[in-house]
């Protein structure tokens, strides 16, 4: 039986196991296989298929990892089948597209398949069993990835052998860094380990996992997923860890629960759009250790109108989501982005990867002669320029090579690049 959950203040988004959390989980018109929690092809006949049924999940499951789920959960085909008459989804991939769960665990030593069926999971018989193992293994951590399957699976044994009520997971080194030692792991708690690779398959040491209810202040950690990550208007991209926390402090301690600020500066853009402060408006002061920038500082409720202040900082988004730090995975900044958008036009470059000058010489590619790059340097790095990958020799070539290397096992390869260019805090 499925721990029960605690009722929360209206102010937060519960995510639930209702039909109706699904389009809240997952990115707008993402279509997502629920097991991995990665994003499918949206094909025109799929769309298409939608239109004429509509679809009440985005989650959709590989009919060849229907049989496999079921197994390690000790279900039967009583517990989980496919509805008679249910819609599948064809496509065809390249052999190092997508590893199917088969092949997560070993079950077979096939190559992976280039034609994948995948069903949308309220044509199963039982679709709250999935919607339950998706929401069971969210992370607070640095990053957004998916646990892989083989943890997936062992965490949500140890939520129900240990009563867990919550579905968040963290490690020991982000709760430290990211809150200070103001929340810490319980004594004489083991947490889990789970084990990582890399693209290779090579097996790394166990990664030690805790469930927020290990911890000394699970409802703090909950409140503070639930509000959401902060936001800049000025960046339009989440601001760094080591802010996340103080923002969400100040905000709870004034009653506010959008964690979406701007500063002093920003008053004369806003204006321009309509958005002026409300009367009496008090500044936050996070001028020490913020810096200088955020000494006059307001949450998005402190303006008369939040939701145009939110739409603004979306078309922003829509900006910043264009162009990629390849190295670190991470979106530039608005201002960043918008000059390198401006570079893109300009001289037709269609990729959205760029790369600095200094982690391009260190990994042995060479920049185009004559193409001109983005200079983002400031006081902490001086001279650092990116180039798009279009303005790299071979770059594509790079790309797909890459892409190849990551896709055999996606989230083992991704821990071991963040572990080594220190993008995430483990």
């Amino acid at each position: 039986m499925a721990p029960s959950s605690v009722a929360k203040p209206s102010r937060f988004i519960r995510v639930d196991s209702s039909v109706t959390c699904d389009r809240r989980v997952v990115a707008p018109n993402g279509y997502r296989d629920i097991l991995t929690g990665r994003e499918l092809p949206i094909y025109p006949s799929l769309q298409l298929s939608d239109r004429i049924r509509p679809l009440s999940s985005p989650f959709w499951i590989d009919s060849a990892s229907i049989e496999p789920f079921r197994d390690l959960l000790n279900l039967t085909s009583t517990d989980l089948a496919v509805k008679p008459g249910a819609r599948r989804l064809h496509f065809e991939s390249m052999n190092t597209c997508r590893p199917s769960i088969g092949q997560f665990w070993k079950l077979s030593s096939d190559n992976y398949p280039t034609r994948s069926e995948f069903i949308n999971i309220n044509e199963t018989t039982n679709p709250h069993i999935l919607r339950e193992f998706y929401l069971c293994h969210r992370q607070l951590r640095f990053t957004s990835r998916s646990f892989l399957f083989e943890n997936q699976i062992k965490l949500y044994k140890q939520k129900h052998r240990h009563g867990f009520r919550s579905n968040i997971w963290i490690t020991r080194h982000c709760l430290e860094q990211m809150f200070h030692r103001k929340i810490e792991i319980n004594r004489f708690t083991s947490g889990t380990l789970i084990q990582r690779s890399d693209g290779a398959n090579a097996p790394h040491d166990p990664w030690q996992i805790f469930n927020i209810d290990e911890t000394s202040d699970p409802q703090t950690l909950e409140d503070f997923i639930y509000m959401g990550f902060h936001i800049s208007f000025h960046k339009a991209i989440r601001l760094k860890w080591t802010k996340q926390f103080p923002l969400f402090e100040r905000a709870r301690a004034k009653g506010h629960d959008l964690p979406l600020w701007f500063t002093q500066t920003d008053l004369p853009e806003l204006s321009r759009s309509g958005i002026v402060l409300n009367k009496g408006a008090v500044p936050y002061d996070f001028g020490n250790p913020f810096g200088p920038h955020w000494a006059r500082t307001y949450n998005a409720e402190q303006c008369a109108d939040p939701l145009l202040l939110q739409r603004l900082v979306s078309q922003r988004r829509r900006v910043c989501v264009r162009n990629i730090n390849y190295t670190h995975n991470k979106h530039f900044a608005y201002d960043v982005a918008v000059r390198m958008n401006a570079l893109r036009e300009r001289y037709k470059l269609r990729s959205q990867f760029w790369m600095s000058r200094r982690r391009i010489e260190e990994l042995g590619f060479r920049v185009i002669p004559g193409c001109v790059g983005v200079d983002v340097s400031h006081k902490n790095q001086e001279n650092m320029v990116f180039f798009n990958f279009d303005q790299i020799v071979h770059g594509n070539q790079i790309l797909l090579q890459r892409a190849s290397e990551v896709a055999s096992f996606p989230a083992g390869k991704q821990m071991t690049d963040a572990r080594d260019h220190d993008d995430d805090l483990w």
